[in-house]
């Protein structure tokens, strides 16, 4: 595995990964490697076959494109913001495409391509953090950078007993390490992920999930927070892991747990902010980097975490932005009920492929599902999600072609 790794070949895609990572501002955050997509989406598009995944993928990035553009014109948007808000959708499915074409003809193995994104980001937070990284690395991005850098490596080696055991090993260290750094969404992540690894290995039953899988799904995952949540109660409430953890964290997460709306939706009370935002403008939005205008949405946020034990006191918002924690709801807010349909589209997309093929999937992809199915529900469709979401996306379906040697895998099999 070390000389695989080391190999020249190797050795250059990691360093065309780290550099793709490179960040500069060009109309906010963008990558080298997004800017290198923009050029070269075209040819690629008009110079070869498309398959029906790329379709998919071009109706939905023009249909979020003129979407975005009705809710900016109809909420008077300032053109800068229009501009942003308007390339996302563009700048999003270019390096999807983009990458989907290159891993899936690239010789080589291109998932150390992947490796070279994680570096990136591992050296960026040590010597250039921002706000959030400074007060908690391991938390806003180390954490699951260091991650997925380590189930790489068990990507380029099949996984025996020794394997195994090292993997259980280290991902109990990482849990461990992650709940005492206050970043329970890490610590649980991995740990979901591995469940779906060694269950794919010895049993049949997630290919249940393949057809109709956005209701199929949609039943589990609100039964695992159900779950979650009058567990977390129950434990918080009993003093069942008193002094275990560190006493800020152990306060917080017992005022969490045992708060009306329960652990997740009290340590992510953007997204019942943004469910408000959609039903007062349900069609066309409040337009990109939506404006709190009457600061209403602020204080509705800042009192839920107030009433949850969040924050120990009611605080004044630092931004005017309506908070939507969420890939899903944050296009909600920004341009209406659209923005939930293509969202919806995406996922169901990759969690056919996902089902469908979950069997030869190293863990890296495991964990990786997990963590989009998080970021979907969870986390704000920032420049750093955008560039790695198209960039997981795209690695997956490509692992998928390459493994199964059909060049219309998708299609037929998700048929």
């Amino acid at each position: 595995m070390v000389d695989k790794l080391l190999h020249k070949k190797s050795l250059i895609y990691i360093l065309f990964g780290f550099i793709s990572a490179l960040k500069i501002s060009f109309l906010g955050e963008i990558f080298i490697g997004e800017l290198a997509s923009l050029f070269l989406i075209i040819p690629i598009l008009l110079f070869r076959n498309i398959s029906r995944d790329e379709i998919l993928f071009v109706g939905l990035a023009i249909s979020w494109f003129f979407l975005q553009i009705i809710s900016d014109f109809f909420n008077q948007i300032n053109i800068e913001n229009m501009i942003k808000g308007v390339l996302t959708p563009v700048v999003f499915f270019s390096t999807l495409i983009v990458h989907l074409y290159f891993f899936k003809s690239a010789k080589g193995d291109f998932l150390f391509y992947l490796m070279g994104f994680f570096v990136n980001k591992i050296v960026y937070i040590n010597f250039l953090p921002n706000e959030y990284q400074i007060i908690n690395s391991w938390k806003f991005g180390l954490g699951a950078a260091f991650l997925n850098l380590g189930v790489l490596f068990f990507c380029l080696k099949k996984i025996g007993h020794k394997e195994n055991i090292l993997i259980l090993t280290l991902i109990i260290f990482f849990v461990l390490y992650s709940f005492l750094s206050n970043s329970r969404s890490i610590a649980t992540i991995p740990i979901i992920g591995v469940m779906l690894f060694y269950y794919s290995r010895n049993y049949k039953g997630l290919y249940f999930f393949k057809k109709n899988t956005l209701l199929k799904i949609i039943i589990p995952v609100i039964a695992v927070f159900l779950i979650v949540n009058v567990t977390a109660n129950y434990i918080f409430s009993k003093g069942l892991i008193a002094g275990i953890l560190p006493a800020e964290s152990e306060d917080k997460f017992k005022a969490q747990a045992t708060s009306d709306i329960g652990l997740i939706l009290a340590g992510r009370t953007e997204f019942l902010v943004s469910i408000n935002a959609l039903k007062e403008s349900p069609f066309i939005g409040h337009g990109s980097w939506a404006q709190d205008v009457e600061g209403k949405y602020n204080f509705q946020y800042n009192y839920l975490r107030y009433i949850s034990g969040s924050v120990e006191q009611l605080r004044e918002s630092e931004t005017n932005l309506i908070p939507s924690h969420s890939f899903i709801m944050g296009a909600a807010v920004w341009f209406g009920l659209g923005g939930i349909v293509i969202w919806l589209l995406i996922i169901n997309r990759v969690l056919k492929a996902y089902f469908s093929y979950n069997n030869i999937l190293p863990l890296y992809f495991h964990i990786g599902i997990v963590f989009l199915l998080w970021d979907f529900l969870f986390s704000p469709f920032g420049a750093e999600s955008r560039w790695y979401t198209a960039l997981f996306v795209a690695s997956l379906l490509a692992y998928i072609y390459r493994s199964s040697n059909r060049k219309d895998f998708l299609t037929e099999r998700s048929s």
